[in-house]
């Protein structure tokens, strides 16, 4: 397949007029862009590439970290199910507008010529989620793993098992126990909103989690700009 050379240009509007300071290549693209609300990290479309972009900054600078495939073999529009030769004109599912929620955890990309939209889902919190949820797949799998630290709780968890639970290594371990009661966290965080997503004091639940789980350290005054997305054997490693 040729590829045509795109481009992100990244511009210092600090100052007139804006000085360019950056051309980020893309492959292919089409009209898609978003920001993460954090502004560390922004998403572009990859086009007939049927792929998703990620770009995060480190330093001043921005880079290219990752592509998630959302794996569309055919488009479903025009000539999609037409026998052949005509299916060989069938044009090819493309990744167009791209709309991020407000805690910068979900993507939703809408696939021109397929007629459906893809959501991904990011998380620095636990194991990378990239797998693609196609609201047109009929069949898929999931697994969920229980957090030793949910053992300890009342909520009604199935029994323990391999296919559930994490390794019990130090690491692991060294998590499963709460450093504080029920009553300190409802305290601290109990009134919240939790019924809807992305509707916490989000600065604050992070202070109170970290002085929670770190005591008198210092919370960070800067973000560190580290991808924990990647290496994350070695970042969870006991």
């Amino acid at each position: 397949m040729r590829i045509f050379p795109e481009f992100v240009f990244v511009y210092d509007v600090t100052s007139y007029p804006p000085r360019q300071i950056q051309a980020l290549p893309v492959p292919n693209s089409f009209c898609g862009m978003a920001w993460n609300p954090s502004g560390d990290e922004f998403y572009v479309s990859g086009g007939v590439d049927d792929a998703l972009y990620i770009f995060n900054r480190r330093g001043l600078a921005y880079s290219r970290a990752a592509a998630v495939h959302l794996g569309h073999k055919t488009g479903i529009g025009l000539l999609s199910n037409a026998p052949g030769p005509l299916i060989s004109e069938a044009p090819r599912p493309m990744v167009a507008g791209i709309g991020v929620n407000r805690s910068g955890t979900v993507a939703v990309v809408a696939n021109f010529y397929n007629d459906s939209r893809t959501r991904s889902l990011f998380s620095t919190a636990v194991a990378p989620m990239t797998e693609i949820f196609d609201l047109n797949q009929h069949t898929w799998t999931y697994r969920s793993l229980v957090p030793e630290i949910l053992r300890s709780s009342e909520l009604p968890l199935p029994p323990t098992s391999p296919l559930n639970s994490l390794p019990r290594t130090r690491g692991v371990l060294a998590y499963a126990k709460d450093k504080h009661d029920a009553a300190y966290w409802q305290k601290k965080l109990g009134d919240m909103d939790y019924d809807v997503e992305d509707k916490l004091d989000t600065p604050r639940f992070n202070r109170e989690l970290w002085r929670g789980m770190m005591g008198k350290r210092s919370y960070p005054k800067s973000r560190s700009g580290q991808d924990l997305r990647r290496n994350r054997e070695v970042l969870l490693a006991p």
